[in-house]
């Protein structure tokens, strides 16, 4: 068991219900693995066959958007049955556990329309109670850096918001980003351990860019 799985049957009860505004309105999680596809745009060379061997997918899974993802992690569902999608990676290298993981979560402007927010309900709106829900869970936390105004991706306004929260002796990064689309506010969350937080934001930053409403 890894460092964040031992503190996440703790961590996670609780983020599951954090991760979602509302938690009355979990989804269902999505994971077929038939509907992800190979992406060629980053690629590795088997030099013994000269062979390109993919290093990043595109999950196309849910019938909302699509994601770009490094194919050393694998779908699990099981970290939050609420979530639209939820992948992770775990390895040893070298005596050290590298760990790193992602959900994204969705919710129709329907079911934002039918909580009774105000008509001046945004995406900055949608964004300070994502982050509200995320951190008050944790036992500390600190808001590292949050765009305060960014260009949109693939036609889509959005915030990003890095977050260091502990949770008893576990320092974690969370790297949270929420996208306000034609047909849903969504919420793409990932995190590892602190200190190893220069290993993965680029992947971090890679899969948020990649991110597209269908």
């Amino acid at each position: 068991m890894t460092i964040l799985q031992s503190k996440y049957s703790t961590l996670m009860s609780k983020l599951v219900a954090a991760f979602i505004i509302l938690v009355t309105c979990f989804l269902s999680a999505c994971s077929n693995s038939d509907n992800v596809s190979s992406d060629q745009d980053t690629t590795l060379i088997n030099h013994k066959q000269n062979i390109e061997v993919p290093t990043w997918r595109t999950d196309s899974t849910s019938e909302y958007f699509t994601i770009d993802l490094p194919i050393r992690m694998t779908s699990t569902p099981d970290l939050n049955e609420g979530a639209e999608i939820a992948y992770s990676f775990t390895q040893e290298v070298a005596g050290e556990m590298k760990e790193f993981y992602l959900m994204v979560s969705i919710e129709t402007h329907k079911q934002i329309k039918s909580y009774g927010f105000s008509k001046d309900f945004n995406l900055d709106s949608y964004n300070k109670a994502v982050l509200s829900n995320v951190t008050e869970n944790l036992d500390h936390f600190e808001l590292l850096e949050s765009d305060k105004e960014n260009t949109d991706i693939n036609q889509m306004k959005y915030r990003v918001s890095n977050i260091f929260g502990s949770l008893g002796a576990v320092n974690i990064f969370y790297k949270l980003a929420i996208f306000e689309g034609k047909k849903a506010f969504y919420q793409i969350l990932t995190w590892t351990l602190d200190y190893q937080r220069s290993e993965f934001e680029e992947d971090m930053d890679k899969i948020i860019g990649s991110f597209n409403e269908r």
